[in-house]
């Protein structure tokens, strides 16, 4: 079975295997998205109004059958795995996450889930490897550069969304730099307060780690630089 790999942090991506996925519109797109992101059975009443919110209620039905048509053909592998659930009375519809998906969310939300750890030693190591494998799942903003022109509901759960997951990553931000600091692991301490910075540009936080950063790294130069930033 190929994985179904969608990366929905930064610039959202697609993949099966080793390709890339091509959809017909960007509605399939959209309707993967929102039942990647919300998991579960949703009724096909409450998606067709999400998306086609203009049309009339035959109509955003029909799109939606043929937005589902197209997905349920786009996201198969090469051994005809079906990624689609659909409830018994086909009311419904979800991704099947049993089929082999994979999602760059999923990390933010293990660690964030994860016990805190207030330093490293070789029993936890591996808390500090997964910190690091979400840092690096965050690639930017939520679903970044993609928004619905004549779906405002859409756009309006896609800014939700994307301060929900903002606010994770700076979770993961501030958990990875203070280990990497009370490790010892100063570099790796200052690149990690840099993106937290870059991702976070009004976080006063994020400046604080990336001053007492510097600062255990010997730069008060920097430091003071982070400082008037």
């Amino acid at each position: 079975m190929e994985p179904l790999n969608l990366r929905l942090l930064g610039r959202p991506e697609v993949s099966c295997g080793r390709q890339f996925l091509r959809f017909r519109s960007r509605k399939e797109l959209a309707l993967v998205f929102y039942l990647a992101t919300e998991g579960g059975l949703h009724p096909r009443e409450k998606l067709a109004a999400l998306l086609w919110p203009e049309a009339g209620e035959d109509q955003s039905r029909a799109s939606l059958r043929n937005a589902l048509y197209g997905l349920r053909k786009t996201l198969k592998d090469s051994t005809g795995q079906e990624r689609l659930r659909v409830a018994r009375d086909s009311a419904a519809v979800g991704l099947d996450f049993g089929s082999g998906v994979e999602i760059d969310l999923w990390l933010l939300d293990e660690v964030s889930a994860s016990p805190l750890v207030e330093a490293v030693d070789g029993e936890n190591r591996s808390v500090l490897e997964e910190l690091r494998a979400a840092a690096a799942a965050y690639r930017g903003e939520f679903l970044e550069g993609f928004s619905l022109d004549d779906a405002p509901d859409f756009d309006y759960w896609v800014v939700l969304e994307r301060e929900r997951w903002l606010r994770r990553s700076e979770a993961v931000f501030d958990r990875l730099s203070r280990l990497e600091l009370g490790s010892g692991e100063v570099e790796a301490a200052v690149a990690t307060a840099e993106r937290w910075t870059r991702y976070a540009a009004a976080s006063e936080a994020a400046y604080r780690r990336l001053m007492e950063a510097y600062f255990a790294a010997g730069d008060g130069a920097a430091a003071l630089r982070a400082f008037e930033a």
